[in-house]
């Protein structure tokens, strides 16, 4: 019994004079550990911005460009290129309340075709087109949505917002309705570890017209769900599905991307790129397509 007591103090005191010899072989370099610690702090707030990209309510100004190009329209098989620029701007009202206007501008890009174009094409506007058209880049019908969301969540973490939605025949090349359309719109997530879900909906009608189209009656809804790593990456799913009560037509592209935020010369900037395919659309429409995105971030 001695000798193995002897024998563990031996141990213990080669293991603790080694680590004392190995730490005055080895000092800490002050400058590597506050390297270290920027880098960790740097995904940190990289993690905390692709969370905040991922509400459509944060308090993060934040500017999209997201590309859009949908294949095999009509019976030639076109494709069309639709670009929503989608500047998101938080504004503090009270102590307690956000007002966030959120703004969608479709730029379209379509091959000649001679179908009658459904509504998903772009996917922000209710927009018929019924001649021949030409391969050029049109603007599509502005959409404006503007939530008053509560600064903090509820006490079920839930955070939500709702207001109204306006759209503005602002299309040209015959990407129009040629109507003005209104109606509410809202949004309710939440967000719990790196998981963020949730719904953002709207319905318009319309109530004015600048020129011939029918009457506008749209439903609009887009589950959406999302996992966040530690370094920012996230993983989306989402379904931007529209119903035309007109016509009584479904639209159903259902979208997964992959985004990563890093940073340029100091610039918070997200990636996102993906897949898109159509389990539902009017008759010729899209059957499959893809995704490009990129986002320019503003935090405070």
């Amino acid at each position: 019994m001695q000798a193995c007591r002897v024998i563990a103090a031996s141990l213990a005191y080669l293991v603790t004079s080694g680590g004392l010899a190995f730490a005055q072989d080895h000092p800490s370099d002050p400058q590597s550990d506050d390297h270290s610690r920027e880098i960790v702090k740097d995904a940190a707030d990289s993690a905390d911005l692709a969370k905040k990209l991922n509400n459509p309510i944060s308090d993060l100004i934040s500017v999209p460009f997201q590309s859009n190009f949908d294949c095999c329209l009509g019976t030639n098989d076109a494709s069309a290129w639709l670009t929503n620029i989608q500047p998101v701007v938080p504004f503090s009202l009270t102590e307690n309340w956000n007002f966030i206007v959120r703004t969608i501008i479709p730029v379209i890009k379509v091959q000649p075709v001679s179908v009658e174009l459904p509504s998903s094409i772009p996917l922000a506007t209710p927009t018929t087109v019924t001649a021949p058209v030409k391969s050029n880049v049109e603007l599509g019908d502005i959409l404006q949505e503007d939530f008053f969301s509560p600064k903090s969540p509820t006490s079920n973490g839930i955070i939500w917002g709702i207001g109204p939605a306006l759209q503005v025949p602002s299309g040209t090349g015959g990407f129009s309705n040629n109507r003005y359309s209104a109606g509410p719109t809202a949004v309710a997530l939440k967000q719990e570890g790196g998981w963020t879900y949730g719904v953002l909906t709207y319905q318009i009608w319309s109530y004015g017209k600048t020129g011939p189209g029918p009457a506008v009656s749209q439903f609009f809804v887009q589950p959406f769900l999302v996992f966040t790593t530690h370094s920012a990456f996230s993983v989306v799913l989402n379904t931007e599905t529209t119903y035309d009560w007109k016509s009584k037509q479904w639209t159903v592209p259902i979208n997964l991307n992959f985004s990563q935020v890093f940073k340029v010369a100091g610039q918070p900037i997200s990636f996102e790129v993906g897949p898109r395919y159509f389990a539902s659309v009017p008759s010729q429409g899209p059957r499959w397509g893809a995704r490009f995105s990129l986002t320019f971030l503003f935090p405070e």
